[in-house]
């Protein structure tokens, strides 16, 4: 099966995706549906593995379209500094108040 190498922060690592009959590339930005819900990552590399590599990765879920304008527009709205700094405000509150054992580096 081919699929599409995705990542989705440049310190993350790549997750695989089933292109389907889309016409994407190394370097498109692209729309999928994670476990968390919809996200933008980018195609990476272009992979051929085999039924037991296949097997192994489990559930391969498809690239839903190439990112849009619109996709790009909400994503910068989801990610905004503000947000951020709102969601990081909150989580170092939620650390302190119940005593947590982390470092918290991102949200």
């Amino acid at each position: 099966m081919r699929v599409a190498m995705i990542q989705f922060s440049p310190w993350d690592r790549f997750y695989a995706f089933n292109p389907g009959d889309l016409l994407t590339k190394e370097g498109d930005s692209v729309v999928v549906t994670t476990f968390q819900g919809a996200d933008i990552g980018r195609v990476i590399e272009f992979q051929d593995l085999s039924e037991e590599e296949t097997a192994a990765l489990g559930e391969i879920r498809p690239i839903d379209r190439i990112v849009t304008r619109e996709d790009y527009d909400i994503f910068l709205a989801n990610n905004s500094q503000e947000k951020k700094s709102q969601a990081i405000d909150y989580c170092h509150k939620a650390v302190k108040k119940y005593d947590l054992e982390m470092k918290l580096i991102a949200a």
